[in-house]
């Protein structure tokens, strides 16, 4: 039909037909001429010129049959592209073929293979009709700007019709577009039908479609027969048109051979039913406005069975069955999806809607956001299972939800989102895709603890396989999410979760939970496929003989590195204490994502620490002190065990309910930062090992019993240069004010207050702010100080100077006369004596802790 439009660039004939291509070669007495004796066409204006002016009138001067022009580097490279990407196995398209046939010339054998080129070297023609190519044209053809002719008929192409000419649209000099007997299915883009110069279509034989287009003016041969192509037929100018063996219900303008179309049976595809007319056409039943096919999806072939006989190309009979290979979500499935989006943080430029369904005969607008269980082509995502491999990657382009597949009723059963930066949690909304079997997000970089994230799939009873896997996921393993009754691949590896693995259900086959700080032991199992190495695992062989977890060995961490959050120590004791106990033990991907990391690491080595906590293991240094505390103080609580958690000082909320050290708090590290005793009838002393609780910043031993030098009972204190505030009021202590107490460089609070104190008081370290010293027995003048509060208020001061925060009231004299001293200035207790009172007789009338206002008779013992 290209004789009807006229003739090439250069004046020449009309382009021989196919049979004359495909011969190749040439002429018997030129069949024997060498290819270096073949004419090179130079580029240049001027010779184009000449050219036209020669070859006027059919009436050439230069040699017609076997001539070539040379191919510039990138033409060569755009070929390769097309070779490459349609699956051409032609040995003639190869980087050493530097030279192209000149537009109207019978080719050499040697050739490249149906490819011809105008005088300036520039590709005009491809067909590569009938060669079992399965691929697609890739972007780069439009770079041959000047091509009119695409030749791809009778092959093995299956793909959207949408998908498959994208890369054609550029090409605004296209002529012609033969694609005809493929596999080619969905509907017929409007923007290839208006192309400016595409004046002959040859789409028959083919599984199309909806709607016709109306076709641009230049297009005047259209051959679209054997197809599914319905509703009215636009009107049209075309020269030749015939739409025979399609669904059409009027097709009068397109009747050049005859009208005749498919049975109302054989029309009935994809979830449309058709029904006849009465006067030979085919309607859709209820009329055109319901009848979507798949949801506003596409409706393609199984070319699977014809493809795996061998067939070169499509067969119009037997027809294929159609069946939908992408679908409109349900109104659920979308909703779920787009709360995902959300919470997870997809940033995918496909999630979202599409604009139009594809209804049999009319293009209908769907609604924004659907409400129903109704499948919307708002919401489109390819049939998982239902397509051949070239299908199934050309069903998941163009207007679908990119790692969303669906089931035939357009319920979402897999979810693919690995490698994708995701950084968010999993919304509740997910339980509404009861249908979803398969979930992949690994590679990303969520950072959150496992049994908080994994909670909403908990109602996902039909999930089969989990992956988790290259995250910063913490925590321990919940046993819910190992019960999901249809699981039976699980991949956790490369996070750092802790704690020890739950049992493992006969229901689950494969389990891979290497790279990660599990301890204990693994539990009995029948797992086919079991991987955990890398681990703080004590074996990786349960006592099962045949429950072996060593797919990729059993190697496990060194002890060092699994000494992590309490959870084990280097000394070889792995899973000691309770870990986080109501926290979690966390690694900080703050500093590998900020630079740039993408997922989470093949090896997990970051440092970990508590987060979230309540409780804390305590150190076992602090431990040791603390027991040699109860001992050397009496201690009776019964909560002082080393089974039980430190409270964290500063938490303002706890979900640890099993008990912890009653009196003591520790920072998030373990070390013991607070211990308050008061009114606890103690009667000790303060064990040496004190000196090991250095992060120890308060001590309240207040209303207790304690009877004995104050010097002697905090002579162990001067170690904790952290200490900031102590507490000693209310007891039996006596002797003189030490000056290493008041001495301690972060002490700001000291409270002796109600003791039975006597001597001088020594200089007061700057950084104190606040002392009671009343209601003791100290005399001589108080020193200059820079207390803030200080309170001398009932002893035997001459002078007080600056500590009058309280008044200056001091004892009457009578009252300080005590062991020998007229005054309490005096010399106490001649000798070795020491003044103290006499606590057993207030002991045995029943005092629980030193006096308040009462005093208690003062004597000398002998020390």
């Amino acid at each position: 039909m290209r004789e009807r439009r006229g003739r090439e660039l250069l004046g020449g004939e009309a382009s021989p037909s196919h049979a004359q291509r495909q011969r190749g070669g040439l002429p018997t007495e030129r069949a024997r001429a060498s290819r270096a004796s073949r004419l090179f066409i130079p580029h240049g204006a001027a010779v184009i010129g000449a050219l036209a002016v020669l070859w006027a009138g059919n009436f050439p001067l230069l040699p017609r049959v076997g001539a070539v022009v040379p191919l510039s580097a990138s033409t060569i490279q755009t070929l390769l592209t097309i070779k490459s990407s349609l699956g051409v196995t032609l040995t003639t398209w190869t980087a050493t073929n530097t030279v192209c046939t000149l537009s109207n010339q019978q080719q050499l054998a040697t050739d490249w293979t149906g490819v011809y080129c105008s005088a300036i070297g520039e590709v005009r023609y491809i067909d590569l009709e009938g060669q079992k190519l399965s691929g697609s044209i890739p972007k780069d053809i439009s770079k041959l700007t000047l091509l009119n002719h695409i030749g791809l008929g009778t092959n093995l192409l299956a793909q959207r019709l949408d998908v498959f000419t994208s890369n054609v649209l550029p090409l605004s000099n296209l002529a012609d577009l033969h694609i005809h007997q493929n596999w080619l299915y969905g509907t017929i883009p409007t923007a290839l039908i208006a192309l400016p110069k595409l004046y002959w279509i040859k789409f028959f034989r083919n599984y199309l479609t909806g709607t016709f287009p109306t076709p641009g003016p230049a297009l005047k041969n259209m051959d679209l027969q054997h197809n599914f192509l319905s509703g009215p037929f636009p009107s049209h100018s075309a020269t030749y048109c015939t739409a025979t063996s399609n669904c059409f219900s009027q097709a009068a303008t397109c009747n050049t051979t005859a009208t005749t179309q498919r049975s109302p049976a054989a029309c009935s595809v994809c979830g449309v039913t058709m029904t006849g007319d009465g006067t030979g056409w085919v309607v859709p039943v209820g009329g055109a406005a319901t009848q979507v096919l798949c949801g506003g999806g596409v409706c393609a072939p199984n070319a699977t069975v014809p493809a795996s006989l061998g067939s070169p190309y499509v067969s119009s009979s037997p027809l294929l069955p159609m069946f939908c290979a992408v679908v409109g979500m349900d109104g659920g499935s979308s909703q779920a999806l787009l709360a995902l989006k959300s919470s997870l943080g997809v940033t995918l430029p496909s999630w979202v809607p599409a604009p139009t369904a594809t209804v049999m005969g009319v293009a209908s607008t769907s609604p924004s956001f659907p409400s129903s269980s109704s499948p919307s082509s708002a919401y489109l995502c390819p049939v998982t299972g239902a397509l051949a491999p070239p299908l199934s990657a050309a069903a998941a382009a163009a207007g679908t939800w990119s790692g969303v597949d669906c089931n035939a009723a357009g319920a979402v059963v897999r979810i693919n989102l690995n490698r994708q930066g995701l950084t968010g949690t999993i919304h509740s909304a997910i339980s509404k895709l009861t249908a979803l079997t398969h979930i992949d997000l690994g590679y990303n970089l969520v950072q959150a603890r496992l049994s908080t994230f994994a909670t909403p799939l908990t109602a996902l009873t039909a999930l089969k396989d989990l992956f988790l896997h290259y995250n910063w996921f913490m925590g321990s393993i919940p046993s819910s999410l190992l019960r999901l009754p249809a699981l039976t691949a699980l991949g956790l590896f490369s996070n750092y979760l802790t704690g020890t693995i739950p049992p493992i259900p006969s229901s689950l086959v494969g389990l891979d939970i290497g790279n990660n700080f599990l301890s204990g032991s693994l539990p009995p199992h029948s797992l086919q496929f079991c991987a955990a190495e890398n681990n703080c695992l004590s074996s990786s062989t349960s006592s099962a003989s045949s429950s072996k977890c060593n797919f990729y060995g059993t190697n496990q961490r060194p002890l060092a590195n699994c000494a992590v959050c309490g959870i084990g120590d280097a000394a070889g004791t792995a899973g000691v204490g309770g870990g986080c106990w109501d926290g979690v033990c966390v690694a900080d991907a703050a500093v590998p994502v900020a630079q740039g990391v993408p997922n989470g690491p093949m090896q997990p080595t970051l440092p970990m620490t508590c987060v979230g906590s309540s409780v804390v293991t305590i150190r076992s240094s602090s431990t040791s002190a603390l027991l040699a505390l109860k001992t050397s103080l009496g201690v009776s609580l019964t909560t002082w065990r080393t089974d039980l958690p430190c409270a964290i000082d500063g938490s303002t909320s706890s979900t640890w309910s099993g008990g912890t050290w009653s009196g003591v708090r520790c920072d998030i590290t373990g070390n013991v930062t607070y211990l308050d005793l008061n009114y606890q009838q103690l009667r000790g002393s303060i064990h040496a090992d004190v000196s090991k609780l250095t992060a120890l910043t308060l001590l309240n031993l207040h209303a207790n019993v304690f009877w004995m030098p104050l010097g002697s009972f905090t002579s162990h204190l001067s170690a904790l240069t952290n200490l900031k505030l102590l507490q000693l009021q209310y007891n039996w202590l006596y002797g003189s004010l030490p000056s290493t107490l008041l001495a301690l460089p972060r002490l700001t609070k000291l409270t002796l207050n109600f003791n039975f104190l006597t001597g001088t008081v020594p200089p007061v370290s700057v950084s104190l702010a606040y002392l009671s010293v009343q209601q003791n027995y100290l005399s001589g003048t108080f020193p200059s100080n820079s207390i803030t509060y200080c309170n001398s208020l009932y002893n035997c001061f001459t002078q007080v100077g600056n500590c009058t925060s309280a008044g200056r009231d001091q004892n009457m004299g009578f009252m300080c006369s005590i062991c020998g001293s007229v005054d309490g200035s005096g010399a106490l207790c001649s000798g070795t004596g020491v003044c103290k009172p006499n606590v057993a007789e207030a002991v045995a009338a029943g005092a629980v802790y030193g006096p308040d206002s009462d005093l208690v008779v003062m004597y000398c013992d002998t020390i």
